[in-house]
């Protein structure tokens, strides 16, 4: 027999590797792979326009730019109150999430179910809605507690337009997301643990602070990361409550302001802050993603026992008011301060209980509500089926294909480290410079494109933690029955992963509506919408507060609608974080 492979044999071997290549079984493979293609290609857009091409005569970024733009004291402190926003958020959302499931889900504590239901009610206003919310309360100048206090005590309680308002807003805002993050973990701890540190002498606090705290860090130290790179990505806060009125800024802010804030757009120095901007989240990321590998350390193994509830007695309603201040403080204030603000007369009379509805007729005889109301909508609903449809088939590969987890895994993380104003300067450069793509600027394709991206990771890890309860033997089955993979997928899979793929679309849908940050640089007067009508307004008059508030309102119950439908219609609990 011949050691060389005879031309007959070449061409079968390569006949049955298409045959193998063309089997429908390795669809998701290859949507996997189109949609690492796609946020490549967003990438080196980023990296050509900004780095090798520039704009007009500015031949792209050259060491001196870098030089002039980051090594000065200005860029130090915009880096360090991006960084210091992040870690301030981080800290105070998951100190306040750690605190509400433990006192929910391990004691006692009157009206726990309760407060668990309302604790994702804060997350139906956008981060948009909540700043003007906390500017109506905490204003210096006209904020209604702030008024409060100066005509009763004669000192002005907090002052929101600073760092420390910037980190409050997002620290009580992270409550929703440091609770879904803290309270599975809580609810798995193996009881016998700590009853054998109580038998062994250890008290209750001891025994917290050695056998279940411990237990708890890799979730308290999930949250915390989490809440940490969506503060060093948010733009909204630190424009309305830092940039607009307090007189400092973060990268994100200092993005938008280079292209918006001048007559000539600055390319040159968006593209090296968003540059520094990604590197600083990849540092952030890379140390979650090491963090959650190294969880197993931290696993412990339980046969179903019950969880110990600790009896309070008397202090249950010290706990109880403990989780009412805490929820209270993450929705009343900006929920109640937007909407008394929407109900006064001008700026400065949200103090005299005199309404009116004259905000709600100026929003509503604005000409283009209807078209910023149906792109919002349009574009959420198609950002999120295309959010689903490429979740499920990356969660597929990840846990599904033995050879292909890692790429799967890299695919669903990679875009968490970027902020989300980058997508959009990645974006506008990916339709600067592919031919025949420039025709979708002042679409609402390039929006929809970066909602994806912001909105996939989520998706991704909603979707996977379904699948991968489904045994493969399911496959196997149905396989020796006769069945085709599509049959297999569309009949058996899909049924079994409904659940999270609706958690998924639900959440990419109202996370959508909310979104600013990500689509901030990529609005025109042809695609605006709600979120950026809201800026909009409030950039170009600030007096035109109570207007805004009133469209906040409104964002804020077309999101209501959504998530009370979702969550009394559909089959599943509203996740979103």
């Amino acid at each position: 027999m011949s050691l060389k492979e005879s031309s007959d044999e070449r061409t079968s071997r390569v006949i049955d590797q298409l045959r193998e290549m063309g089997d429908p079984r390795w669809i998701p493979l290859y949507i996997t792979l189109l949609f690492l293609v796609l946020f490549s290609s967003v990438v080196i857009a980023l990296f050509v326009g900004s780095v090798v091409l520039g704009l007009g005569g500015n031949a792209g970024i050259t060491f001196a730019d870098v030089n002039e733009l980051l090594l000065n004291r200005e860029a130090a402190v915009l880096i360090g109150n991006t960084i210091a926003i992040g870690i301030g958020g981080g800290l105070i959302g998951t100190a306040m999430g750690a605190i509400y499931a433990w006192l929910t889900v391990r004691t006692d504590m009157p009206g726990s179910r309760l407060f668990k239901a309302i604790v994702v009610l804060p997350l139906s206003m956008p981060f948009i809605v909540k700043g003007i919310g906390w500017i109506s309360v905490l204003s210096p100048q006209f904020g209604l507690l702030n008024r409060l206090t100066r005509s009763l005590f004669g000192f002005t309680l907090f002052n929101i337009y600073s760092m420390w308002g910037v980190i409050l807003a997002i620290g009580v805002g992270g409550l929703p997301l440091a609770f879904l993050v803290i309270e599975p973990a809580i609810r798995s701890i193996d009881p016998a643990l700590e009853e054998g540190s109580r038998i062994a002498g250890r008290g209750l606090i001891s025994t917290f602070f050695r056998v279940t705290l411990p237990m708890l860090f890799p979730a308290l130290f999930s949250s915390f990361m989490l809440l940490m790179i969506f503060g060093l990505g948010n733009f909204d806060y630190p424009f309305l409550l830092g940039a607009a009125q307090g007189g400092f800024d973060t990268l994100a802010t200092e993005i938008f302001m280079v292209v918006f804030g001048s007559v000539v757009p600055d390319y040159t120095a968006a593209g090296i802050y968003s540059i520094v901007y990604v590197i600083i989240a990849f540092i952030a990321i890379t140390i979650y993603w090491y963090s959650t590998r190294q969880t197993h350390k931290y696993q412990t193994i339980s046969g179903g026992s019950r969880q110990t509830v600790h009896k309070l007695g008397k202090w249950k309603w010290a706990a109880l008011g403990v989780c009412g201040f805490l929820w209270g403080i993450s929705f009343i204030p900006p929920f109640g301060g937007m909407l008394l603000m929407s109900l006064s007369p001008g700026i400065g009379d949200i103090t005299t209980l005199q309404f009116t509805l004259e905000n709600y007729v100026a929003l509503f005889d604005i000409p283009s509500l209807r078209s910023v109301i149906i792109n919002t909508l349009l574009a959420s609903l198609i950002a999120a089926s295309l959010t689903a449809i490429f979740a499920t088939f990356i969660s597929y590969t990840s846990v599904k294909y033995d050879r292909f987890t890692g790429l799967g895994d890299y695919v669903s993380s990679i875009p968490l480290g970027f902020p989300p104003i980058v997508y959009g300067l990645a974006i506008f450069w990916l339709i600067l410079l592919v031919p025949y793509v420039d025709s979708l600027y002042g679409t609402l394709a390039p929006i929809i494109l970066a909602l994806v991206f912001v909105r996939l990771p989520h998706g991704v890890r909603m979707i996977t933690s379904n699948l991968i309860q489904i045994s493969d033997d399911l496959d196997e089955a149905s396989a020796i029955s006769g069945a085709t993979w599509g049959t297999t997928f569309q009949k058996i899979t899909v049924p079994l992963v409904k659940g999270g793929v609706t958690n998924a679309w639900i959440y990419s849908f109202i996370g959508s509506m909310r979104e600013l940050g990500a689509i901030v640089l990529l609005i025109s007067a042809g695609n605006n919408v709600f979120t950026g009508l809201l800026l909009q307004m409030y950039n170009q008059d600030a007096s035109a507060l109570p207007t805004v508030a009133a469209g906040s309102v409104v964002l804020f119950l077309i999101i209501l609608v959504f998530v009370l439908g979702y969550e009394f219609l559909g089959e599943g609990k509203y996740t979103a974080g």
